[in-house]
Parts: structure tokens; sequence; C-alpha cells
């Protein structure tokens, strides 16, 4: 029992080791870089998280129609170690992180050129 996030690209060789991992209890979560490229990764039936702006609400849907939520232990609702909701790999949904910290104006400036390209 475990989880973490990945950056690696889904090839074909490893979505199989990503499956193979989340079936055997062991979550990885893809990592994607903007809303923008949930839904391609939603497509794997891999399970999701993202960065989203400082801003965002607590819940959307993508422009592909890929369900996300803001982190509740983010939000202040619960801990991590209580929601474990990234630990679940059986998630529809991607689990969405807002910017925060020192960099969040640099990351949503980021986000928003990012997204302004897709349009």
């Amino acid at each position: 029992c475990g989880f973490t996030y990945t950056h690696k690209p889904l090839t074909p060789e490893n979505v199989t080791l990503l499956r193979s991992a989340n079936a055997n209890g062991f979550t990885i979560n893809v990592s994607c870089n903007s809303l923008d490229e949930v839904d391609a990764a939603a497509s794997t039936g891999l399970p999701v998280t993202t960065v989203v702006a400082s801003s965002s609400p607590k819940h959307g849907v993508t422009k592909g129609g890929t369900q996300w939520v803001v982190c509740p232990a983010q939000l202040g609702d619960v801990t991590c170690e209580q929601c474990r909701l990234c630990q679940r790999s059986d998630r529809k949904f991607a689990v969405a992180f807002r910017a925060h910290g020192r960099a969040t104006k640099a990351i949503d400036r980021t986000l928003d050129a990012v997204s302004n390209q897709a349009t």
C-alpha cells in the first residue's frame, strides 16, 4: 500500500508498467502540467493529478469531459493522511493541486499561457 506520482511519458511500455503497479496495490498517479493534459492521461485508465491556478474553483470538468476536484487536504477539509484520495487508483476523476507557495504567481502565469495556447 502506498502512492506516488510520475511525469514519465505515457509510452505503451510505461502505461503497462503503471497499470501493473496500480493493479497490485501501489498507486502511481500520472502527473499533468495543466488541465489541457488531463484528458489524454485519463484515457489510459490510470489515476491522474494536475496543477491548477491558485484561484481555481473546487471542482470542474476539462474541455474533453474529465471531472477534476481540488485536493481536499489542500482545501483544509481534512489532512492528507485522513484523505488518501491520491491513493485510490480506481477513481474516475483527476485530483488537482492549486498553485501555492513562493512560485504561485509564476505558476498562475504559466498555466494561463498554456491555456491560451490550447484555445
